[in-house]
């Protein structure tokens, strides 16, 4: 159900169901009744909506290949420091502004 969806992925289900419904329109997944429950919908990637979704992988992995393969371990151990430190920094952040 896009309420729980929401709930887990801290977002408004009109945020979740409004991106349903952009995905639907464009073919990518279909809805149908729950044989489980009839009060709720199963969504599920049409045959498009797998070719999207493999390419996206697809192309996801090329970009990391490309961007990563090249960078030393000084390259890697430098933004680990940096990435771990920042992280920390709005962890502590978040937690003073809460």
């Amino acid at each position: 159900m896009p309420s729980m969806f929401a709930k887990r992925r801290d977002c408004s289900p009109a945020a979740v169901s409004r991106t349903l419904r952009q995905l639907q329109d464009r073919e990518l997944v279909t809805a149908r009744i729950s044989q489980a429950d009839a009060r709720q919908r199963e969504y599920s990637l049409t045959p498009a909506g797998r070719r999207v979704l493999e390419r996206l992988h697809r192309e996801r992995a090329q970009a990391i290949e490309a961007i990563w393969q090249p960078l030393t371990v000084s390259d890697l151990e430098r933004f680990t420091r940096f990435a771990t430190r920042l992280g920390d920094d709005l962890e502590a952040y978040r937690q003073r502004e809460l």
